[in-house]
């Protein structure tokens, strides 16, 4: 008889989730929502993280690579707009020192 499954991973619950990336597969290989509960789930052990990563199918590490670059490019578009309004708005704030 096979031994229950032992859990692995533990909940991780990120401020937000790639959304490319919200359709692959959890740790525990349900999909979208993870185990009971939802969300995403992160190795205890790095040794297991490892062997997950290396027997991962190359076309879903592409998938999950693809969605991390999308997520950490969007974020970088996001807080260079930020920086843009703050600047605007410290000039237009000035203005009406200037005497313009």
């Amino acid at each position: 008889t096979l031994a229950p499954r032992r859990v692995i991973a533990e909940p991780n619950t990120p401020k937000r989730r790639p959304a490319a990336a919200a359709g692959a597969d959890d740790v525990n290989g349900s999909s979208g929502g993870g185990a009971a509960g939802g969300g995403d789930y992160r190795f205890k052990h790095r040794y297991l993280q490892e062997v997950a990563y290396d027997l991962t199918a190359e076309e879903l590490k592409e998938r999950l690579h693809y969605a991390a670059a999308l997520y950490f490019e969007e974020q970088r578009l996001a807080a260079m707009a930020a920086a843009e309004r703050e600047r605007r708005e410290e000039e237009a704030a000035e203005e009406p020192r200037r005497g313009g």
